[in-house]
């Protein structure tokens, strides 16, 4: 019985969303009027003081630059920290100088001043890693002291 109501509420979902040679839903424009597809009959919104038509700018210029050939690009790594198993994300929270760097194995590592500090948080035992499976990230909530 559920799974029949569910089907039901799909179908008419899908029904309600259909454009195909339905009837329009008429919105308050200027002097022409702006046509949705809409409910099975025609539906003229009041007009109001707020306009709802459509406001047009030029297009501004696109200038193209040439990427630089990588013959004149210069790369060079720089060791910022070592002892690390397996770096995927570094985050800082606003007003803090130590960064917080995510491993895969579940470890989430401080680090300030390119020496690694502490251990912030260790779920290796919730955590099983490889591939891609593992600790992949880290958020910080607005109000984090």
């Amino acid at each position: 019985m559920r799974y029949l109501a569910l089907l039901l509420a799909s179908a008419l979902i899908v029904a309600a969303c259909s454009t195909a040679g339905g009837p329009a839903t008429t919105l308050p424009g200027s002097t022409s009027s702006t046509t949705l597809p809409g409910p099975a009959s025609t539906t003229t919104l009041p007009a109001s003081s707020t306009t709802l038509a459509p406001t047009t700018t030029a297009p501004s210029p696109t200038t193209t630059v040439a990427p630089r050939p990588l013959a004149e690009i210069d790369l060079a790594f720089t060791e910022v920290a070592s002892g690390l198993t397996g770096p995927l994300f570094v985050a800082a929270p606003p007003g803090d100088d130590r960064l917080f760097v995510v491993e895969q194995d579940g470890h989430i590592r401080l680090l300030r001043g390119g020496e690694v500090t502490g251990t912030f948080l260790d779920l290796s035992g919730s955590v099983a890693y490889g591939g891609e499976q593992g600790l992949l990230g880290l958020a910080f909530h607005p109000g984090y002291p």
